[in-house]
């Protein structure tokens, strides 16, 4: 009697593990304004992943054919979000054949000393070190077209966006350099929302355009507090205030996800505008398990997917590893070479990723 109830919990373990997984991914699919906070499972979705991976390798130990089924349907049914957090293949080698491009989230370029002995000119020395044709920036002080030319002089050709409403004080937004014309498109500033978009054609040599997409989506804003919070709550250390703090914090997730929402389909409905070959930078701020990733990738492809190997992580933070940085294109383009740059400059590590020019 007690081997039966035994079994019977552990199949109904099984499946509810089984079940959170898919439910979770399938939550990523649906759009999280008024579902707060339930999209905050998605963070949750790499470990339980795992924990299903575990579940399967001891019913295959144990040979219990109906849970092995179970887990092997609920990683199944996920595979291609978790190959979209952690990449099996292994990691391309350079081949300096194609279009090198950079997207970096340069947080006003560390103007306000948020790390020590941090200064413009080593966002620049490092920039200049990986040489990409395209760099697609987001809060980046913006000034008059000289100043750009003479922090990055290798780039003849720049375009600016204008600064969202909360950010017109700081004077920052976005900034596409280019050795390539460009010839600007759309600049698409939500209302109301910390959400930028800015679009430019580069002229490429033979003749035809290239559309680049520079996005930052809406931030969380994480205070200090926020952030200390979470790192005490990593070490179990659950006093009154740290809950508080982490109550605070998760508000401000839920509506940040709201937010970014409605910017993701903005996006993508100016992608799917585009008629010819695209490029889509920037910072979403929000995880491969998520509705704006999901909205912005349909129909795309990944360069992390196509041309990396390893953990995709792309925040500098005490936050657990999150790529929320992003280089995707036309499927028709493939990725040659990808890699994310662990530097300390700013609170996001710098991406790059060679996009192969052959099927132009």
């Amino acid at each position: 009697m007690i081997k039966k109830l035994l079994r019977s919990l552990l199949l109904i373990v099984s499946l509810a593990f089984g079940l959170a997984l898919v439910g979770i991914y399938g939550l990523s699919f649906v759009d999280p304004q008024g579902l707060e906070p339930l999209p905050l499972l998605w963070f949750a979705f790499p470990y339980l992943w795992l924990a299903n991976a575990a579940l399967l390798i001891v019913w295959l130990l144990r040979m219990r054919w109906s849970r092995i089924a179970i887990q092997i349907a609920a990683l199944a049914l996920t595979w291609n979000g978790i190959c979209a957090v952690v990449n099996i293949g292994n990691e391309t080698q350079s081949t300096d054949d194609g279009l090198r491009v950079m997207t970096f989230n340069v947080r006003i370029l560390n103007e306000l000393q948020f790390i020590d002995n941090v200064r413009a000119e080593h966002f620049v020395a490092f920039i200049d070190s990986i040489d990409p044709d395209i760099v697609c920036l987001q809060e980046m002080p913006l000034g008059n077209a000289s100043r750009l030319r003479r922090l990055f002089p290798r780039y003849r050709h720049s375009l600016s966006s204008e600064p969202p409403a909360d950010r017109r004080r700081l004077g920052c937004g976005l900034v596409i350099l280019s050795k390539l014309p460009l010839e600007p498109t759309k600049n698409f500033v939500p209302a109301n929302m910390n959400g930028t978009i800015l679009a430019a054609d580069a002229q490429l040599p033979d003749g035809q355009t290239l559309r680049i997409f520079n996005a930052h989506l809406e931030s969380i804003r994480l205070s200090n507090k926020n952030l200390d919070a979470v790192s005490r709550a990593q070490h179990a250390e659950f006093d009154e205030r740290t809950k508080q703090a982490l109550v605070e914090t998760g508000e401000k997730i839920g509506t940040a996800f709201g937010e970014r929402a409605e910017q993701a389909r903005q996006l993508a409905n100016l992608i799917s505008q585009t008629a010819g070959q695209l490029i889509v930078c920037g910072d979403f701020n929000d995880t491969p398990i998520s509705y704006t990733y999901n909205t912005v990738s349909r129909g795309l492809a990944d360069a992390f997917r196509e041309g990396s190997g390893g953990l995709g992580d792309t925040y500098n933070g005490s936050l657990p590893p999150l790529r929320i940085d992003y280089i995707l294109h036309s499927p028709t383009l493939r990725t040659t070479h990808y890699r994310e740059h662990r530097i300390n400059l700013s609170d996001h590590f710098p991406v790059s990723a060679e996009i192969g020019l052959t099927q132009f």
